[in-house]
């Protein structure tokens, strides 16, 4: 398993500056934000995830 160091998609950004500025807020519409719940998805990137295998050397 290897682990591939990458940067959020712009919807996932997008999502979380949202979470965040509602956690800005939470002071002012408590009564609102008490009754949402909000998570965050977790999706694959799109591309391949696996390299193509090397190529097999001709039989000499």
């Amino acid at each position: 398993m290897s682990f591939v160091d990458m940067q959020p998609s712009e919807s996932i950004r997008s999502k979380l500056k949202a979470v965040a500025d509602l956690s800005a807020c939470s002071a002012v519409s408590a009564s609102i934000t008490a009754s949402v719940v909000i998570t965050t998805n977790i999706v694959a990137s799109a591309g391949a995830s696996i390299p193509a295998p090397f190529a097999i050397p001709p039989m000499t």
